[in-house]
């Protein structure tokens, strides 16, 4: 499953926001499963994940080997912070404090496509993270680069 688009929303005083009708769209059978938002690793957002691309995550991490001190640590930390949410009766999704707090969630958010899962942004951090880059000489460099050459296989 592939997810498209940028879209907003708005979180409300109990920390309640709702996916817009154009993710609803793209994730009708996923929604009534509940998501799993956790903190990113790389940026200052959440991500949102369905119930089956997280089940190809925890996949992969029970693979590691629990007898090694750095498969233990990666897995604790990756998991620190991951809720797994269901809808009210309104279809809004509760965002603990805690994500709040990492992604610095205000008001107005923005929900993105990430290919299979979606970042959540509070506006002022995604507009600060894409608009530099967007029109940016270094990142036509970078899509040349990336997008001109075969993909490497991830299966090994």
């Amino acid at each position: 499953m592939y997810i498209i688009g940028t879209y907003t929303s708005k979180v409300d005083s109990k920390n309640r926001f709702s996916l817009p009708v154009g993710l609803k769209k793209q994730l009708p059978d996923a929604l009534g499963q509940g998501l799993v938002i956790k903190p990113s690793i790389f940026v200052p957002c959440l991500e949102i994940y369905t119930q089956d691309k997280w089940k190809e995550i925890m996949l992969k991490l029970g693979q590691l080997n629990r007898f090694v001190r750095k498969h233990n640590d990666f897995i604790r930390t990756y998991m620190s912070g991951a809720k797994l949410v269901d809808s009210d009766s309104s279809d809004r999704f509760v965002l603990a404090k805690e994500l709040i707090e990492f992604g610095k969630i205000d008001k107005n958010i923005v929900l993105s496509s990430a290919i299979d899962y979606i970042e959540l942004w509070s506006e002022k951090a995604y507009e600060q993270q894409i608009q530099p880059i967007s029109l940016d000489e270094d990142f036509q460099k970078l899509a040349e680069e990336i997008m001109s050459n075969p993909i490497p296989s991830t299966d090994a």
